[in-house]
């Protein structure tokens, strides 16, 4: 008798065991883009999922789902899907992502949840340089409410700019005191403004 519960037990330890370990080892999203938390989602700003393991591509693509559909390709960039749309982000509606149980990482491991992650885009926003006959600035207005906010604080000023594509970021040239210039980049998500060539 005891040696049979002993086997039981014995069994049953080496399952849960198994099970804790395929759940630590299990494919899942650490990270996603955009989301409700990021300010001024720009309407051509694609969809990154982020995972803890290599995955099966294939398995994945046929599991994501973008609610209201819209036409776009995906790519990968190691372990990250990037989803870039071939129309814009319908304006202020909220954008559904879901990625379905059952997507596996390389080594056949299964995802045990399934993922749901969602954003909104903003108005539309025209960037600008202001004043125009003095030291200029970069500065935006929103088109629908006309409220305007300053992007840049350059003492000697900016020269000029280029948005990114998706909207999600501006380069601009500023000038420094000493009359030279740089080459910077302003994240128009986190507000990151770094430079990139002086």
């Amino acid at each position: 008798m005891r040696s049979r519960r002993g086997t039981f037990l014995g069994g049953l330890g080496l399952f849960v065991g198994f099970l804790l370990v395929a759940t630590l080892a299990a494919p899942r999203v650490t990270g996603f883009s955009p989301n409700l938390d990021s300010p001024h989602i720009a309407s051509l700003a694609p969809i990154r999922l982020q995972f803890n393991r290599a995955m099966d591509r294939v398995s994945v693509e046929t599991r994501f789902e973008i609610s209201p559909e819209v036409p776009g390709r995906p790519s990968w960039d190691g372990n990250t899907l990037l989803f870039e749309q071939l129309e814009p982000w319908p304006v202020g509606q909220e954008i559904v992502v879901r990625l379905a149980a059952g997507s596996r990482s390389i080594r056949f491991l299964p995802m045990l949840q399934t993922f749901q992650g969602s954003f909104k885009t903003g108005e539309a926003r025209l960037a600008f340089l202001w004043p125009a006959d003095g030291t200029a600035d970069l500065y935006v207005l929103t088109m629908n409410s006309g409220e305007w906010a300053r992007l840049t604080q350059r003492d000697a000023g900016v020269l000029e700019y280029t948005p990114a594509r998706d909207g999600s970021a501006i380069v601009y040239a500023a000038l420094r005191t000493d009359g030279t210039s740089e080459l910077r980049r302003l994240d128009l998500i986190t507000q990151e403004d770094r430079l990139v060539l002086e």
